[in-house]
């Protein structure tokens, strides 16, 4: 049985290494929340910009590999998209 994967990583980006940084820990944060605070946010519309949703690869590769997504959707030049962001933690928005 044969098996392929792919990677791919994106260099000089521009984004400082400690952006990436905060957002990597207010996103642990935002995960760590109780499931109180993060449900209205939860959302299966695939059509929604910003939502919170679970769910596995087991359809596209036959293993159950669980996950929790976070999607923020963020338009340039200057949009406000952020007031539909998760209101918690506050360091997100």
């Amino acid at each position: 049985m044969c098996c392929m994967h792919a990677l791919a990583q994106v260099i000089n980006h521009g984004i400082p290494e400690q952006v990436l940084q905060d957002m990597e820990s207010v996103s642990e944060e935002f995960f760590q929340l109780p499931a109180a605070d993060k449900a209205h946010f939860y959302s299966e519309d695939t059509n929604r910009p910003n939502r919170l949703f679970s769910g596995s690869t087991y359809k596209t590769s036959k293993r159950l590999y669980w996950m929790d997504c976070l999607r923020l959707a963020r338009t340039f030049p200057g949009s406000d998209c952020k007031k539909e962001w998760p209101e918690k933690p506050e360091e997100l928005r």
